[in-house]
């Protein structure tokens, strides 16, 4: 007969037998609809807590094992999370409270300590994971579907950031989704949303404008020009400061350069910071490089090289994340 921790102890009275004492059990196997743990303890109390914290040890176990495997195969939603980012459900699991188990049996061993199995139904362990999950999905929907009248900028920003804030909530999705299987309609708007935000920020961002801030120096001026060929070669639509309106985002260039010279060899070293903005406002997205360029000809040649190393830096990273 089940029940539940402490439930006997509650009651007053003694919450073991003390006749016979039976030999270690064997915990049962996790199946379609429950799951289990079992650990022994100083105490009933102490053996539960072990017990509870096995079960999810059990889970996360399985869970990892199962991800592995879905990696090797087609499904989608792994283009847009990182494997070392499934670690992020782990905080989720340690967090689900000790009530929801239940006490499925105890007994006190020979050798004084007590054994505890428990167990839970993978439906009621996963339904504040769910709940969660559904709270952050409907947030972003109902972002999405209000922004209709805004500007094409405004979209373009909140397709992105849907993206992102999609993407964090994968792992928990994930979690869940193991535990007990979401329903397929629900299961379809979390997974084909990551696709569709993510393709229409890609479609916003061809129609929108970008402009380079202007630089200071000569040196400056040719790590602006590679920024100016990335948009080129993405078909992106580049303006001059006077021509921005809007559409417009802006992409500021700063940096400390270094030139060393050592033997035969010219050595120039920048450290850049490209900020992307709307017209006179806060900054939007912020990321940095570190490029090099080594030339035997002249420091500019190196300096030339230095800016040909962050075209192709850009062309891997910024305009793709922003």
């Amino acid at each position: 007969m089940e029940k539940r921790v402490h439930s006997s102890a509650a009651a007053g009275k003694q919450p073991f037998k003390t006749a016979t004492l039976p030999p270690s059990l064997q915990c049962p196997k996790n199946d379609r609809t429950k799951l289990y743990g079992m650990a022994a303890g100083e105490s009933e109390k102490d053996a539960v807590k072990q017990a509870v914290l096995h079960l999810k040890r059990r889970v996360w176990s399985e869970f990892v094992a199962e991800m592995d495997r879905q990696y090797e195969g087609d499904r989608r939603v792994f283009r847009y999370l990182p494997k070392e980012q499934i670690k992020r459900a782990k905080r989720v699991l340690e967090r689900i409270p000790f009530s929801v188990f239940t006490v499925l049996t105890s007994h006190r061993l020979e050798n004084g300590k007590t054994e505890a199995v428990v167990t839970v139904e993978r439906k009621k362990m996963a339904a504040p994971l769910k709940k969660a999950v559904m709270a952050r999905l409907v947030a972003i929907e109902e972002r999405w579907h209000t922004s209709r009248g805004e500007s094409l900028l405004e979209r373009y920003l909140l397709a992105g950031d849907s993206l992102k804030k999609m993407q964090r909530l994968l792992p928990e999705y994930l979690l869940a989704d193991y535990i007990s299987p979401f329903s397929t309609p629900i299961a379809s708007r979390v997974e084909n949303s990551l696709p569709y935000f993510d393709k229409t920020a890609g479609r916003l961002k061809k129609r929108l404008r970008f402009c380079i801030e202007p630089v200071t120096t000569p040196a400056m001026k040719l790590f602006a020009e590679a920024v100016a060929r990335v948009l080129k070669k993405e078909r992106l639509i580049s303006t001059g400061p006077t021509g921005s309106d809007s559409r417009t985002l802006c992409i500021s260039i700063e940096g400390d350069l270094t030139h060393k010279k050592r033997a035969q060899e010219h050595i120039f070293e920048a450290t850049l910071q490209l900020t992307l903005h709307k017209r006179y406002k806060a900054p939007i997205a912020t990321e940095r490089y570190r490029v090099r360029g080594v030339s035997r000809q002249s420091g500019t040649k190196a300096l030339e090289k230095a800016a040909e190393a962050l075209q192709k830096e850009l062309e891997k990273h910024f305009l793709q994340t922003v």
